[in-house]
């Protein structure tokens, strides 16, 4: 019979793997044109794939809390979740319904009937054969019927009848940061006097606490905030208040306008979001700098408390 030798063994020390850089080409030639600058500008009529490819720091970065993760969202793959496609085809029916009504725009998109969802074997079969976005039968009436809401709505028409054009794209240097920035806005009135307007689709109450908890949520103050400063940059007259049109995705499809109004700061929503999004402005624009893109890896361990 074999003995088994059963003293323990000296274990082997366990060195750290190297650092991995997560960036696996250097970031840095992508974005040094957001550091070059180009005359400021507003731009009504510029098409949203010339606006997207401007190379500049925008509000969807900057509701990202590292810089990780603000790098990722310019460089990273940018895949459209159905969520975001309703949300789309709301903002056309709202602020382009002779467009939503015709056949001209349903040329980016692929009208899926096969089923109702966009996860499915099937759904998956028609992208490979087409890279089109997908979208429903059942997401265009959600889009109808959330633009029918917002007509419907008193104020919500008053703002949207106000002199003005939609789908505003402007560029600006940021003297400050030392970069550039940019915005595309739902609605820009001509007078600044009655500010911008933005619409925004929601599966939640319209009464006013969860909806104030969305906007902290989904970081609508600072983007709010992101917007009226660029254009601050570029126009002689700040714009001081900032609309919101919630409207619901579901049935029963109400419409709701908020206001948002700087000039209140011990309770703005945009002034708390200029605080956050100048500092991350910041972080991005130092991580340029010192090409390093970090994220939680060198920090503490955060305590959790309780109440």
């Amino acid at each position: 019979m074999k003995i088994l030798n059963m003293e323990p063994t000296k274990a082997e020390p366990v060195n750290a793997p190297e650092a991995v850089n997560p960036i696996a080409n250097d970031p840095k030639p992508l974005l040094d044109p957001f550091f070059e600058q180009p005359p400021s500008r507003i731009m009504p009529d510029m098409d949203f794939e010339v606006y997207k490819n401007l190379p500049a720091a925008n509000a969807s970065m900057l509701k990202k809390p590292t810089a990780k993760e603000m790098l990722h969202s310019l460089i990273g793959p940018n895949i459209p979740t159905p969520a975001m496609m309703g949300g789309t085809l709301t903002h056309t029916a709202v602020f382009e319904p002779n467009l939503f009504d015709t056949d001209k725009w349903k040329e980016q998109y692929q009208v899926f009937t096969a089923t109702k969802t966009l996860d499915s074997k099937a759904a998956l079969a028609a992208l490979a054969l087409d890279p089109r976005p997908l979208i429903t039968p059942d997401m265009l009436d959600t889009a109808r019927r959330s633009r029918d809401a917002v007509w419907n709505h008193k104020e919500a028409c008053r703002l949207l009848l106000e002199t003005g054009k939609c789908e505003v794209s402007a560029e600006a240097w940021d003297a400050d940061m030392g970069c550039m920035r940019k915005v595309r806005i739902d609605r820009l009135p001509d007078d600044p006097a009655v500010g911008v307007v933005d619409l925004k689709t929601t599966s939640g109450s319209l009464l006013l606490r969860p909806f104030v908890s969305e906007c902290f949520k989904y970081s609508y103050g600072l983007q709010l905030a992101f917007y009226m400063d660029t254009l601050a940059m570029i126009e002689a007259k700040p714009r001081e208040t900032a609309w919101i049109i919630a409207v619901n995705k579901e049935a029963p499809f109400m419409a709701r306008v908020f206001e948002m109004n700087q000039a209140l700061p011990e309770v703005s929503l945009i002034v708390r979001g200029r605080d956050i999004y100048q500092e991350r402005l910041a972080s991005f624009v130092l991580s340029y700098h010192e090409s390093r893109w970090d994220g939680y890896e060198n920090e503490q361990p955060s305590p959790i408390l309780t109440a």
